[in-house]
């Protein structure tokens, strides 16, 4: 995930990592959106039960599932056929971001089953999304 960030900070260099997670979005077009965002990419995403900002919930005592139930609700409409909004990928890609966060920081390892749930769950929309993103902007 590390070398996705670099991708990121030289192909779009203005803001926050979020930020430039949110120009990649914007930087796809519709059709690439149904590239990575099918209904055998999204399924464990939907099955999972709600990620959320581990830090939020060590500093905080937090327990924020807002962002995972928003995307939950526009996969379910993709799933149905529906087609994927630029808003509803970059609520996604927000979600990835908290995932990757949270293993970045040490809160999510692969060792644990439910985090080996979410990792992998992420994992099978997120490698589409990166070869999609590679595609268009290399």
């Amino acid at each position: 995930m590390e070398g996705v960030q670099r991708l990121l900070r030289v192909t779009f260099s203005a803001g926050t990592e979020l930020d430039r997670v949110h120009l990649a979005a914007k930087a796809l077009t519709q059709s690439d959106y149904r590239l990575f965002l099918t209904p055998a990419t999204i399924h464990q995403l939907l099955t999972i039960a709600p990620v959320f900002n581990e830090r939020d919930w060590q500093r905080k005592a937090i327990k924020n599932t807002g962002e995972h139930l928003i995307v939950k609700a526009a996969l379910t409409g993709v799933s149905h056929g529906l087609a994927p909004t630029e808003k509803d990928v970059i609520s996604l890609l927000t979600l990835l971001y908290v995932i990757r966060c949270n293993m970045a920081h040490g809160f999510k390892t692969p060792d644990g089953s439910r985090d080996a749930e979410v990792l992998s769950a992420a994992n099978c929309v997120f490698t589409p999304f990166i070869k999609t993103l590679a595609h268009r902007i290399l």
